[in-house]
């Protein structure tokens, strides 16, 4: 049983990175209304209380989160990207040296087609 040249794994992989970028985007917005709401309701409570310094806590927390999925936004590549990496990544001088010999045949083949064809109508 011969194994395939691309996994389809790896087709379903790239295929779902537009879809997890949305989603990133998604909880960015998500973490930054909810951060926003963190940082308004911080100005109820006087300075050095509990609940202030647990709010402070958690907008730290909050912003750990967006800035790391900020970087995860822009580190992931786009789906065209990611396929073009893919196929770079299998690409080896052997096999370029090999579809030159395969390229050279094939036109070899044509013009001999054609020579046959040209003699056989004269």
């Amino acid at each position: 049983m011969t194994e395939p040249i691309i996994s389809p794994t790896t087709i379903y992989l790239i295929s779902m990175l537009n879809t997890i970028n949305g989603f990133l985007i998604l909880l960015i917005g998500i973490f930054c209304f909810l951060g926003y709401k963190y940082f308004e309701t911080a100005n109820i409570y006087e300075e050095g209380s509990k609940y202030y310094l647990e709010n402070q806590s958690n907008s730290r927390k909050m912003l750990i989160v967006v800035i790391t999925l900020m970087i995860l936004f822009i580190i992931l590549p786009s789906k065209k990207t990611a396929f073009t990496m893919f196929v770079a990544s299998k690409i080896t001088t052997q096999t370029v040296n090999m579809g030159k010999g395969e390229i050279k045949s094939t036109v070899d083949y044509i013009f001999k087609k054609i020579a046959e064809q040209e003699k056989t109508q004269k």
